[in-house]
């Protein structure tokens, strides 16, 4: 199982993780498409986006029940054992999509496979230690830090047969890459969990 989910996020990760050892060990977009940023257009200039979560003031959970405790500890566990890889995707997502749109799919396929080559040997043993819930909890969550599930990023960057066969691998282990992320709903303590996180009260 732990494999099955390494597999799943590798074929996403190698297109949205960053890189943390600095541009001398990372492959890096030919020199003309560095430094380029989301942006739109108002009142004819340019404005740089940048995506800052709000800070919120939480009260702290309560519990009816001792399994309702355990409960909401482990989530906090395996949260904290993903958190590093959801603010890896979420900055880098944005990053290299407005940085492969620029480029023809010839440049485009070579930095995407270069990119990949490093983050094999980079990411690999640690997201095979990732367990299967924390597995199935990142590629949930990828919703959450790109506004598109993980089935979606797949088609925007392998294409649509790609993500078709990823999306059956999954469904024989129990896992549906088109999940989306509910933060008001089904998924409401997962997002109490993150924003202590974010505002660094857990």
């Amino acid at each position: 199982m732990k494999r099955a989910a390494f597999v799943i996020l590798f074929v996403f990760a190698a297109k949205i993780f960053g890189f943390s050892q600095g541009p001398d060990k990372m492959p890096l977009p030919p020199e003309k498409y560095r430094n380029i940023y989301a942006a739109k257009i108002v009142k004819n200039d340019t404005v740089v986006l940048y995506y800052m979560r709000p800070i919120l003031i939480m009260p702290p959970p309560k519990f009816k029940t001792r399994r309702e405790w355990i409960r909401y500890w482990r989530l906090v566990y395996n949260l904290k054992k993903i958190y590093p890889y959801l603010k890896l995707i979420h900055y880098y997502y944005y990053q290299v999509e407005a940085t492969v749109q620029y480029m023809d799919e010839k440049e485009r396929k070579k930095y995407l496979k270069q990119m990949e080559r490093y983050l094999r040997k980079r990411f690999e043993k640690q997201l095979v230690n990732l367990t299967y819930t924390q597995g199935r909890l990142l590629i949930k969550l990828v919703d959450r830090e790109t506004d598109h599930t993980t089935y979606d990023v797949i088609r925007e960057f392998k294409g649509q047969l790609s993500a078709d066969f990823w999306q059956a691998f999954a469904r024989v282990f129990g896992t549906n890459l088109k999940t989306q992320y509910k933060p008001n709903k089904d998924d409401r303590l997962i997002e109490y969990i993150l924003a202590k996180m974010d505002n660094g009260q857990l």
